[in-house]
């Protein structure tokens, strides 16, 4: 929703080219003279695939008890359960990947990432989202596509702080702060981050292999007629300018 680049349907490890700093001109003391040599310094971020996935196991009886569309019914529930579970983790990990454990390194754990921090837990005054503003704009950060990320506790605090004592205007208005648009999310990490970038579509989401996979397996519980349905999912998370991000927290 907020506009990070989704990158679908990877076979291998990639690497996306980022510049580390830009080359740099001077003035010609004197004319016909030579200008010097100056070049932009590059690296890459690499994405490999981090396994994420869930599996259910099914008693016989409940599969029993609908018959017909009954019984498939409970199947598909189950099946768009642990796949939605799955995609929230991915999605989750985007900001509060730990980058160990098998997780991959979400925004929170990002070197480069600049960061704010909070009076009061979930309390973004008005000067607190300058200031996430300013730290990436000193960054020379480019402007794209910009916003906020807040959760919704975060919002609705935002609405009833005001920007400076005794005035009726408020942090967030009309879905906006500060002329940038709020996306509300409540499943972001850690508990109680607030997130603002200059260009969401620095953040990358990488999806590897052709989606989802889901497997039904009747067989290793079927001495008690037990069904196992299991997702696996192959993604991992890549930030390529840390500095169009900042994240606040008390």
């Amino acid at each position: 929703q907020a506009g990070a680049t989704v990158l679908d349907g990877l076979n291998a490890d990639v690497k996306i080219p980022k510049a580390t700093s830009a080359s740099s001109a001077g003035w010609v003391s004197s004319e016909g003279g030579n200008t010097s040599e100056s070049e932009m310094v590059f690296s890459s971020i690499t994405l490999s695939p981090k396994t994420a996935g869930v599996f259910t196991e099914v008693t016989g009886q409940m599969m029993a008890q609908g018959t017909g569309a009954g019984a498939i019914g409970i199947e598909n529930i189950i099946r768009n359960d642990i796949l939605s579970s799955t995609t929230l983790l991915v999605d989750s990990s985007a900001t509060g990947g730990t980058g160990s454990s098998g997780q991959p390194t979400g925004l929170n754990g990002t070197t480069g990432v600049n960061s704010e921090s909070l009076a009061t837990a979930n309390t973004l005054t008005f000067a607190d989202a300058v200031n996430m503003e300013s730290l990436c704009l000193a960054d020379n950060a480019v402007f794209g596509n910009a916003g906020y990320l807040l959760t919704s506790t975060q919002v609705g605090l935002a609405k009833q702080t005001v920007k400076e004592s005794g005035q009726a205007s408020y942090v967030m208005e009309d879905g906006f702060i500060n002329g940038h648009r709020v996306y509300i999310s409540n499943n972001t990490g850690p508990a109680g981050t607030a997130y603002f970038s200059v260009d969401w579509s620095q953040l990358i989401v990488a999806y590897f292999g052709a989606g989802p996979s889901l497997l039904v397996d009747p067989y290793t519980g079927s001495a008690s007629g037990t069904v196992r349905i299991r997702v696996i999912m192959y993604a991992d998370i890549g930030v390529r300018v840390p500095q169009a991000f900042c994240k606040a927290s008390a």
